[in-house]
């Protein structure tokens, strides 16, 4: 049952400090410029990037899933029950269509910050 809020975030985390870490090589290249030493990420920031990430990654998966027939997993009663919002079909063009709008405002609106 990996579709409940604490798993999807422990799954996460465990993806995201896995790429994190397959990606310091790549990200910690440094340089020197006029005698200061410069670099991407350091080990401490790049674990509290993918801390961070992690904890995101899991429930923003979880919110797409609510929508869908299947649903996600909550506790009522001391018992595990499906909870769906929209109950959508996991190929449905419109309900992706509209997930992939919003992804893409969403990394407008980040992009726009910067």
């Amino acid at each position: 049952m990996t579709h409940t809020w604490l798993r999807s975030i422990i799954w996460g985390s465990i993806v995201t400090a896995a790429v994190a870490l397959l990606a310091y090589p790549a990200l910690h290249n440094s340089y020197y410029h006029y005698g200061y030493h410069y670099g991407y990420f350091q080990l401490r920031e790049l674990i509290i990037l993918a801390i961070i990430y992690g904890v995101l990654v899991g429930p923003s998966h979880m919110i797409l899933d609510v929508f869908t027939e299947r649903g996600i997993y909550v506790k009522r009663n001391g018992k595990w029950v499906r909870y769906a919002l929209a109950h959508f079909r996991y190929n449905d063009p419109l309900a992706n269509g509209l997930a992939v709008l919003g992804g893409m405002l969403l990394l407008f609106t980040a992009f726009s910050a910067i």
